[in-house]
């Protein structure tokens, strides 16, 4: 796979799919808080403030809308938690703008946001129609997204792996236990008629470990020290299996502004890389 980020010895250019521009241009147009977000509940103002809590104790709301007397236009908001005597609207929260978001946000986007708040509200053009929680973000676009950049990294982590260690010296390099699960894998799946080397049997703890073992490929691809470099790959590898055994909850353990956190620097290091394999691929010479 991770031969696929080199240039077209045909065109001379990159494949598309290979870049992160083209997963967030995929995305941001594609996949967006429209695909998650769940319609807002609203309460007037004038209801009593203890049976709409107690209601919204029976149904799971954390947060409903306000609307007038007469008019479905919601004016704010309540917390369930806020809710004791008298009416609603003794309780409302007015609307800022920090907790407003479009419904064509990319979900990309959405991780940044819900660190910053425990839930926004969702915009359709100038009317709030929905709501969005940092629960959402465990829905299958979502995962989608963090799945298809993982897949992603790991293609430029061997990539950037071949580069440096070549065909076969790579295998001087892991125990002898890893080359040999790579070796089984191989064998089961030439087994299969599938085109592949060896080095594609090798699992994303091996492509991650031949690559902080270098300081020079560290340095190349700023990963900074071993030590860094170690840590948040194994959050990535964390979050990949996660993602890979359906985990109901991706935080769990370990909080979404980890996420967050494991994300972006996902995307900074592709865009990165991106800029580095785009260089190479300039200055090799004509074939």
């Amino acid at each position: 796979m991770s031969s696929q980020l080199g240039a077209s010895p045909f065109t001379g250019r990159r494949k598309t799919g290979t870049r992160l521009s083209d997963l967030r241009e995929l995305f941001a147009e594609g996949i967006t808080v429209k695909a998650i977000f769940e319609p807002l509940k609203t309460c007037k103002a004038n209801e009593d403030a203890a049976r709409v809590k107690e209601m919204m104790g029976e149904k799971g709301y954390d947060v409903m809308g306000v609307v007038g007397a007469e008019r479905k236009v919601i004016m704010g908001y309540v917390i369930r938690a806020d809710l004791a005597s008298g009416k609603i609207g003794d309780h409302v929260k007015w609307i800022s703008p920090e907790i407003l978001v479009a419904d064509s946000t990319p979900v990309s986007e959405l991780l940044s946001l819900l660190c910053r708040e425990k839930f926004l509200l969702v915009l359709n053009k100038t009317q709030i129609e929905g709501i969005v929680t940092p629960a959402d973000l465990n829905k299958p676009p979502v995962r989608l997204y963090l799945f298809s950049l993982i897949s992603l990294l790991e293609m430029h982590l061997g990539f950037w792996v071949r580069q440096f260690y070549g065909d076969d010296a790579w295998q001087e390099e892991i125990s002898g236990k890893r080359l040999e699960i790579a070796r089984d894998l191989f064998e089961k799946r030439k087994e299969r008629n599938q085109e592949i080397d060896l080095f594609d049997c090798l699992q994303f703890c091996d492509k991650r470990d031949l690559l902080l073992k270098s300081e020079k490929l560290r340095s190349k691809l700023d990963i900074g020290s071993k030590k860094v470099g170690d840590k948040v790959l194994k959050h990535v590898e964390q979050l990949r299996n996660s993602l890979a055994h359906s985990q109901e909850d991706l935080s769990q353990g370990v909080g979404w502004e980890r996420v967050f956190n494991t994300m972006a620097w996902m995307e900074s290091f592709l865009s990165y890389s991106d800029r580095l394999i785009e260089e190479l691929s300039e200055n090799k010479p004509a074939s």
